[in-house]
């Protein structure tokens, strides 16, 4: 799955290290956020329920559906995030390019650190989580609901990966 060969030692800013460890804490306590918005939807986050708080015309109803997807798109946000941090410190972004996420996306996984399947899952949570901020009207409950779940699968392999990949460049985490 990853390429075998040696990778060069890099030495992260305190700051960058410290931002990249929040934000791995973070993680967790977002994940955890997300299934609590899920749970007023049932334990096994009904579709039709949520589809139901969605659409409704009812603000509290809405309220409800928008605890879902704030919570997805903070969790998009911050994998998303950790993938552009590791670009730069890694010096995977050529030198003058800004930071952009599907660049930085690709250039991680040709690294070894996502495999193809996550590298396209997270392109696509990312793009879902920038239509859901910009309250695109195209985005519908269903979509939410698949993302949720995709999103999930997602997160414990990126996690485990994303450490491990970066410890082949030195850098530890906790």
């Amino acid at each position: 799955r990853r390429p075998r060969r040696t990778r060069p030692q890099i030495t992260v800013p305190d700051l960058v290290h410290d931002l990249i460890e929040r934000r791995l804490e973070e993680l967790p306590l977002d994940r955890d956020a997300l299934k609590l918005g899920m749970g007023q939807f049932g334990d096994d986050f009904d579709l039709e329920r949520f589809r139901e708080a969605f659409d409704a015309r009812d603000p509290e109803q809405r309220n409800r559906a928008r605890l879902v997807t704030a919570n997805l798109q903070a969790l998009a946000d911050g994998i998303v995030e950790l993938v552009r941090e590791a670009a730069t410190v890694t010096g995977l972004r050529p030198a003058g390019r800004r930071p952009e996420a599907n660049p930085d996306i690709e250039a991680v996984r040709a690294d070894g650190c996502l495999t193809g399947r996550q590298a396209s899952e997270l392109i696509q949570l990312k793009k879902l989580a920038n239509d859901i901020r910009h309250v695109y009207v195209t985005v519908t409950a269903d979509d939410v609901h698949a993302g949720v779940d995709r999103l999930l699968k997602l997160l414990p392999g990126f996690m485990t990966a994303y450490r491990a990949w970066l410890g082949e460049y030195g850098v530890s985490l906790r």
